[in-house]
């Protein structure tokens, strides 16, 4: 789900700025004129009520808590608006912009639960254009572009916008089929603020939530505090859950991505009589594995492989149980491995690296994000002595890649991204 209004798609990939001497902006906009609201009076009563609604619909936070309630709303545009300008004055009206939509309506947030500057800055609109230091009245204010906002279809971020598509397989669209007493393993990703600051803090409200209560399992077992992305990993009760589909940190629950591959597949691999293959040069190319480990005394890669180790939450066993990740280090060393067999001859000059971060039931650790897991993997073989710049992800995901107006890059993809950029490596995605 994006959060960032630079990039709908890809938020966390900025652009950079190139400095030079840009023309400078004009407040107005180009373009295509607002809809027919029937008046500046009657479109800003129209708005201000239902900016009053909004605040009235805000859910007040418990009463012991140390947090204060937040707005959270969708900000629909009519047709050809101007994304960027509409954005621009709702940031100036003391709203943090959070997301853009697939369907351009802008994600907005605030801090609490008080719309005074937004207010105030509907009443500029109201007035119209004022005349200027010539006496020459002006034929727009920087307020115009709210017209092109649809007023009745504003609405506050719901526990149908929370809840992820396959965790809505799996509890319902709403929540109906949500059980109780069970616990659950969740991502969730809650809105950025800004400011790390901020981030850390909807880390804090989400703790208190979830809180700590003997017996039941409830905790926040990880979390991850970036750019742009706040994501935790917890483990919730149903009832607990709930809870967490009303609050206003709450960008998006959502079950664990999981890898998924051929098992029976990939364990029907017959030994063979085969050469010993050499071993590569100590300053040949480099390939690091992410996977379920490796059998590093296969008699096929045993001359290749330079290190291994298990990067899990539970366990210090770098071997592959499973076979999975065997096969994948000997693609990635001999790429043709059906060209080598009927070669008679395995023979490669790249070295293989090996981190293994499946555990016992080829899974990710429930405890533990994903993102921290595959930063820490990359970093150990990413420096001296490994030094190694490419990493191999030959873990599948269940998920379809979808298309068309309403796409939306996937968190997986979105954390793999982010730390490609952060620690300048190459991975290889299935």
């Amino acid at each position: 789900m994006p959060h960032h209004p630079q990039d709908s798609r890809h938020p966390h990939l900025p652009l950079l700025r190139v400095e030079g001497n840009p023309d400078r902006r004009k407040h107005g906009f180009s373009g295509a004129p607002p809809p027919d609201r029937g008046g500046r009076p009657a479109f800003s009563q129209q708005m201000l009520d239902k900016v009053a609604e909004l605040e009235a619909a805000a859910m007040p936070m418990p009463a012991t808590s140390n947090f204060h309630p937040h707005l959270v709303f969708r900000v629909p545009l009519a047709g050809k608006a101007p994304t960027g300008s509409v954005a621009e004055r709702l940031r100036e009206a003391g709203l943090t912009v959070v997301s853009i939509e697939p369907d351009h309506a802008i994600v907005v947030f605030r801090g609490d639960a008080d719309l005074t500057e937004f207010r105030e800055a509907m009443a500029g609109y109201k007035r119209g254009p004022v005349r200027k230091s010539d006496g020459e009245l002006a034929k727009s204010t920087k307020w115009d572009v709210f017209g092109f906002i649809e007023a009745t279809q504003m609405r506050n971020w719901s526990r149908a916008d929370r809840i992820g598509r396959r965790l809505a397989i799996e509890i319902g669209d709403l929540g109906e089929r949500l059980v109780l007493d069970r616990l659950y393993v969740l991502n969730v990703e809650m809105w950025h603020p800004g400011l790390r600051e901020g981030a850390r803090q909807a880390v804090a409200e989400l703790t208190e939530i979830v809180g700590t209560q003997r017996g039941t399992g409830e905790r926040v077992s990880d979390f991850f505090v970036g750019e742009v992305l706040v994501l935790s990993r917890v483990f919730v009760t149903g009832e607990t859950l709930l809870r967490l589909l009303d609050s206003t940190i709450v960008a998006e629950l959502e079950l664990p991505d999981q890898p998924v591959f051929d098992r029976v597949v990939a364990a029907q691999r017959t030994a063979r009589d085969f050469p010993i293959p050499p071993v590569p040069a100590e300053d040949g190319p480099r390939v690091c594995i992410l996977d379920s480990g490796i059998v590093s005394n296969h008699p096929l890669l045993a001359s290749n492989v330079a290190a291994e180790s298990a990067v899990l939450t539970a366990g210090e066993v770098a071997s592959d149980a499973h076979g999975h990740g065997t096969h994948v280090g000997g693609l990635a060393v001999f790429g043709d491995v059906r060209a080598c067999y009927e070669n008679g001859l395995f023979s490669s000059q790249i070295q293989l690296f090996s981190a293994r971060v499946l555990n016992d039931e080829n899974r990710f650790d429930d405890a533990k994000l994903i993102l921290n897991q595959m930063r820490e993997a990359i970093r150990i073989f990413s420096v001296a002595p490994n030094n190694c710049r490419i990493f191999n992800l030959s873990l599948g995901s269940s998920e379809p890649v979808i298309t068309g107006p309403n796409s939306r890059q996937s968190l997986w993809a979105e954390c793999l991204d982010t730390l490609a950029r952060e620690l300048k490596v190459l991975l290889i995605v299935s």
